[in-house]
C-alpha cells in the first residue's frame, strides 16, 4: 500500500495534469528528492499491478497513461458498502483537532487522554497539546471543553450550538476528504435506518442529493442519532421547522424506529436534509415568496447588469430548486463549506462580474430571509446563476466522441464544468451532467468521463477542477486528443510543430499544439459541421463604447440639471452618430421615471437602457459627468450617467464589470469630477 505522500503526489498528477518535478513541486511544496522518491514508490506499485510506469523524458517531462494511475490510485481506496473515499491521514493538525472534539462527541465511555492517543495513533503529548487547541476552537462555536473525574472529557454547549458544531466538522472533513472512515465504526446499529431515511426523502420528494451532500447527510444524520441517544446537551422544545417536509421526516424515522427523544430531534434531521446541495430537483414548489424574491431579484439583476434575459419565469423556477438549500442554510444559520467559492468567483470575468452586481441585487431575498445574505452563499448563487445567464447548449452530433460531466459537488458546480468543458472541446459531445451515483443508471452510451474526483470505471476518465488556469486547459486538451487521436488531427499537429522547430524556435510548444489542433479540427472534413451558438469571449472594455465624442463634462455647469434635462442631454451623442433614435430616449425617460426602476449601480452611476427594438440601431454608450448630483425620481442622486445602446447580450460583460468597479471606487469617481478635460475623462475610463 502506498503511504499518504504517495497518494496525494497521485490525486495531484491526476487532477491537475502535472507533467514534471517542477509543476507537481509548485502544488504540493514537496522537494524533488521527496517526489523522486516516492514516484520510485508509485511505480513500483504500478509494476506489481502490471499497469503502465511513469516514464521520464530527458526533458524532465513525465509520460505516462492517465488510467493506470486512476487504477492505482482506486486500489488505495476503501471500496466496502457505505464507506466513501478518504485518505487517512492524522498528521495534520486540523484533521486531527476535528476528529478528536468528533471523538468526544460520539464515545458513549469515558473518553481520556490514552483513549485519544490510541484512536488518533499519536503521542500522549501530542494528545495534550492539541486538546488546548481545541479548547480555542470551541470557544468560536459558544462551546467549551470540559474534564469531569469518572467521565472524562465532555464538550458543553446547547443543542443548537453542539449540532452546528458537529456540521462544520463533518463538512471540514468530508471536503478534505480525511478521517471519517474511523468514525463509520461507531455507526453499526444506526446506519442502515440512516439509509432509509435519505433514500425514503429523495423518493419521496422526487430529488437526488449530490454525493458530497450524501456522504455529509450519511455521517451527519448518524452522529444525529448516536447524540440523540446520549441524551447530553439542554433540549430546546420547540420545533425548528414547521414544514410538511418535517411531517414526512417524522413519519419515516418512526416507520424504520430511527432513535429520537422528540420533535425537535425530527426536525434537527429534516433541517440536514433541507439545506443539502442537490443534483436534481423535480418536487412541487409550495413556497411561492421565495420563488417571488428570486423573480425581483433577477428583475434588479436584468435592470443593473444591461443583460436581456429571454425566460425569467423559467430561470426563476430553475433557481428556487438548486437555491432552495442555500435558503435554509441562510435562514438557520447552518454552516456551509463547500467548494473554492472565493477562487472560482475572482478567477473568472462573467462570474466575477455577476458577483460584483448581485451585490446590489440581492434586497428581496434578504427581506423574505429577514437577515443579511452571508458571502459565500452569495458566492454560490453567483456561480449558478452566472452558469445560467452564459450557458450555451451544444448541439448533439452522433459523429463526435461523447462525454459526461460528473460532479460530486451538485449541479451548480457541474453545470459550469460542463460549459467550460464545452468552450474547451468543441469537437466532443457532452450529453449530460451526473453524480457519481447515478452514472450507472445512465441509459446513453458514452465515450469518455470528465469529474472533479476519480472514479474506478473501465471508461476513460480525466479529473478536472471547476475552473482551470489557461495551462491546465492546455495540458487537459492535448492529453485528451493525444488519447483519443481523433481523426488524426493530433498527428497532423504533431507532424506540423516538427517542421516548425526545424526552421524557428518555439517559446511555448503547448499552446501552439493547442492553437493549431483547434484549428485542424474546425477545418477537419471527416467532421460533420458542428452548428453551436458562439459565446462572445471578444469582450469589449467600456473605452470601447465611451469615444471621447461620446463624453459629456459638464464642469462649467453652475445650474443643475433635471434628470429629464441630464438624460437627453447624456443621450444626445448617441442620437447625432445614429447609434439610437429618439424613440430610444423617450422610452428611457418614461422607464426612469419610476421611483422603484433599477437602473442605477451602488447609488452612484445610472445606466439607463433598454432593448435593442426600442430604438437601437447599432451599439454604443455615452457618460455625462456632472459635478453637481442629479436627482431621480426614488431618491437616487448620482454624479455620472451612462446610456447604453446594446445589441449584443454579452459583449459588454468586461464593459459593465468596469461600471461596477468605478461605482465601488469613490477615489475614481473623485478624479472624474475633478478631470479639467474629456481627454483626461476618456483616460480615466481607459486605465479601469
Amino acid at each position: 500500500m502506498l503511504g499518504t505522500r504517495e497518494i496525494l503526489i497521485l490525486e495531484k498528477i491526476i487532477k491537475s495534469n502535472i507533467s514534471n518535478s517542477k509543476q507537481l513541486s509548485e502544488k504540493l511544496d514537496y522537494s524533488k528528492r521527496q517526489i523522486s522518491y516516492s514516484l520510485e514508490k508509485i511505480n513500483l506499485e504500478l509494476k506489481e499491478m502490471g499497469l503502465k510506469r511513469i516514464v521520464r523524458l530527458k526533458s524532465g517531462e513525465w509520460l505516462y497513461e492517465i488510467n493506470s494511475l486512476q487504477a492505482l490510485l482506486q486500489k488505495q481506496l476503501p471500496k466496502e458498502k457505505n464507506e466513501f473515499p478518504n485518505v487517512e491521514d492524522y498528521t495534520e493538525p486540523e484533521t486531527r483537532y476535528q476528529m478528536e472534539m468528533l471523538l468526544i462527541l460520539i464515545e458513549t465511555g469515558k473518553v481520556g487522554v490514552e483513549d485519544i492517543s490510541d484512536f488518533m495513533k499519536v503521542s500522549r503529548n501530542t494528545v495534550l497539546l492539541d486538546l488546548r487547541k481545541c479548547k480555542e476552537l470551541l470557544e468560536a462555536h459558544f462551546c467549551f471543553l470540559d474534564y469531569l473525574p469518572g467521565k472524562g472529557y465532555q464538550i458543553i454547549g446547547s443543542q443548537k450550538k453542539i449540532n452546528y458544531l458537529i456540521i462544520s466538522i463533518v463538512n471540514q472533513l468530508t471536503r478534505r476528504r480525511k478521517g471519517l472512515r474511523e468514525i463509520d465504526r461507531y455507526f453499526t446499529n444506526i446506519k442502515t435506518k440512516t439509509l432509509q431515511v435519505i433514500s425514503e426523502y429523495e423518493n419521496h420528494f422526487d430529488l437526488r442529493f449530490s454525493d458530497n451532500s450524501f456522504e455529509k447527510l450519511y455521517f451527519l444524520i448518524n452522529i444525529f442519532g448516536l447524540r440523540f441517544q446520549m441524551k447530553k446537551e439542554d433540549k430546546e422544545t420547540d420545533k425548528i421547522i414547521h414544514s410538511f417536509e418535517n411531517d414526512f421526516v417524522g413519519q419515516v424515522i418512526e416507520q424504520v424506529e430511527f432513535p429520537i427523544r422528540d420533535q425537535s430531534d425530527v426536525s434537527w434531521i429534516t433541517l440536514a436534509l433541507l439545506s443539502a446541495n442537490t443534483i436534481f430537483n423535480k418536487s412541487n414548489m409550495t413556497d411561492t415568496k421565495i420563488f417571488e424574491a428570486i423573480h425581483e431579484t433577477i428583475t434588479i439583476f436584468e435592470n443593473k447588469s444591461t443583460l436581456n434575459l429571454l425566460n425569467k419565469t423559467a430561470l426563476a423556477h430553475r433557481l428556487f430548486f438548486h437555491l432552495k438549500p442555500a435558503f435554509y442554510r441562510i435562514k438557520y444559520g447552518v454552516p456551509f463549506d463547500d467548494v473554492d467559492l472565493e477562487s472560482i468567483s475572482t478567477s473568472n470575468l462573467e462570474i466575477r462580474t455577476v458577483y460584483e452586481i448581485l451585490k446590489d441585487c440581492i434586497a428581496p431575498i434578504e427581506e423574505y430571509l429577514g437577515r443579511e445574505m452571508p458571502d459565500n452563499e452569495l458566492r454560490l448563487i453567483s456561480f449558478y446563476f452566472g452558469g445560467e445567464i452564459l450557458n450555451t447548449p451544444m448541439v448533439g452530433n452522433k459523429a463526435r466522441k461523447r462525454a459526461v460531466v460528473v460532479c460530486s459537488n451538485g449541479m451548480i458546480v457541474a453545470n459550469l464544468m460542463k460549459q467550460n468543458l464545452e468552450e474547451l472541446f468543441p469537437e466532443i459531445q457532452f450529453l449530460t451532467t451526473s453524480s457519481i451515483r447515478d452514472l450507472n443508471k445512465f441509459s446513453q452510451e458514452f465515450d469518455l468521463i470528465f469529474s472533479n474526483i476519480p472514479i474506478g470505471d473501465d471508461i476513460p476518465n480525466y479529473v478536472v477542477q471547476p475552473l482551470m488556469s489557461d495551462t491546465e486547459k492546455s495540458r487537459l486538451r492535448i492529453k485528451v486528443l493525444r488519447d483519443f487521436s481523433l481523426n488524426n488531427v493530433v498527428k497532423q499537429t504533431t507532424d506540423i510543430i516538427s517542421i516548425m522547430k526545424k526552421y524557428s524556435q518555439i517559446m511555448n510548444e503547448e499552446n501552439l499544439f493547442n492553437e493549431l489542433s483547434k484549428y485542424l479540427f474546425s477545418t477537419s472534413n471527416a467532421l460533420e459541421t458542428i452548428e453551436k451558438p458562439k459565446v462572445s469571449t471578444n469582450y469589449l472594455p467600456l473605452s470601447s463604447y465611451i469615444t471621447k465624442e461620446n463624453i459629456i463634462h459638464s464642469v462649467e455647469m453652475t445650474d443643475s440639471l433635471s434628470w429629464q434635462e441630464a438624460l437627453k442631454k447624456a443621450c444626445k451623442p448617441l442620437l447625432d452618430q445614429k447609434i439610437v433614435v429618439e424613440e430610444y430616449v423617450e422610452f428611457l425617460l418614461e422607464q426612469m421615471s419610476d421611483e422603484d426602476a433599477h437602473y442605477f449601480i451602488n447609488e452612484a452611476i445610472a445606466i439607463p437602457h433598454t432593448l435593442p427594438e426600442n430604438g437601437v440601431i447599432s451599439q454604443g454608450a455615452s457618460l455625462l459627468v456632472s459635478p453637481i448630483p442629479i436627482e431621480f425620481p426614488g431618491n437616487h442622486s448620482v454624479h455620472f450617467i451612462i446610456p447604453f445602446a446594446l445589441t449584443n447580450s454579452d459583449q459588454h460583460i468586461l464593459a459593465i464589470n468596469q461600471v461596477v468597479k468605478l461605482a465601488k471606487d469613490s477615489a475614481l469617481q473623485h478624479e472624474l469630477l475633478q478631470a479639467q478635460s474629456i481627454d483626461q475623462i476618456h483616460q480615466i475610463i481607459k486605465e479601469l
